[in-house]
């Protein structure tokens, strides 16, 4: 049974519970996340993402790649639009990347 006293918190210290705070007060966080996928015991292609958020401003932007297909999803919100692309990983170093837009 759990009981919880109404009006006060738990004062919990975890990384969960201190991570926003720290992350609001260095303003900006690099990250880089790797999703690996494992069947009968083998690697399989998985799902790599990296960016960067800024949480006094609320920008980001994130580049997500997926591993099987050589394709590479990218993100990014500046104001109030979010900005999208897709692309194969192998087209964008001399290609232009178009972005479409959404508020």
């Amino acid at each position: 049974m759990l009981v919880l006293a109404p009006g006060r918190s738990a004062q919990a210290r975890s990384i969960v519970n201190e991570a926003p705070a720290a992350a609001e007060h260095a303003g900006s966080l690099a990250f880089s996340s790797t999703l690996t996928i494992r069947v009968d015991g083998g690697s399989r292609p998985g799902i790599g993402e990296e960016g960067e958020i800024n949480f006094l401003t609320g920008d980001y932007r994130t580049t997500t790649r997926f591993q099987s297909t050589h394709q590479l999803s990218e993100r990014r919100r500046v104001g109030d639009l979010v900005y999208a692309s897709r692309g194969h990983v192998a087209d964008r170093p001399g290609q232009q990347t178009r972005w479409d837009a959404a508020p």
